[in-house]
């Protein structure tokens, strides 16, 4: 085994610390929820909103699911769409992403969304104003 590539014995990578594969106690994915739903019409739909479209992660939207039922879990209106059906859906379209909702509950089956909640604008943000302050920048 080449050094650095997996840790002995467990089979996971090594996590950010060097060690062990453990996620930090913030990380998106211990967040991660999911909604198993069911079309109960021909032209099920959760209502999505942004998408790679718009320059955005698609998130589940604020209007009711059209001919689609919830069966266990719950979908968030504002959390961020990250998988439908084990498929990863970031930087899918809205379009896309409904339509693949679509395909994957046709003819009455189950169907797996899994979600994560939104962080606040302020907190994705990786540099505030004052810490640029006094930055020169070039156009080069």
């Amino acid at each position: 085994m080449t050094s650095g590539s997996m840790v002995p014995g467990d089979g996971r990578r090594p996590g950010p610390d060097g060690g062990g594969g453990s996620e930090p106690a913030d990380h998106w994915s211990r967040q991660q929820r999911e909604a198993v739903v069911t079309a109960t019409g021909p032209e099920p739909r959760v209502p999505i909103e942004g998408g790679s479209d718009r320059g955005q992660l698609g998130r589940v939207g604020a209007g009711p699911p059209h001919q689609l039922r919830v069966l266990a879990g719950r979908l968030v209106p504002g959390e961020l769409v990250i998988k439908v059906q084990g498929k990863n859906v970031c930087g899918f379209t809205r379009y896309d992403i409904e339509e693949w909702l679509k395909h994957c509950c046709r003819d009455g089956g189950n169907c797996v969304l899994a979600t994560v909640p939104d962080r606040p604008a302020r907190q994705r943000m990786t540099h505030s104003s004052s810490e640029l302050n006094g930055l020169e920048f070039a156009i080069v």
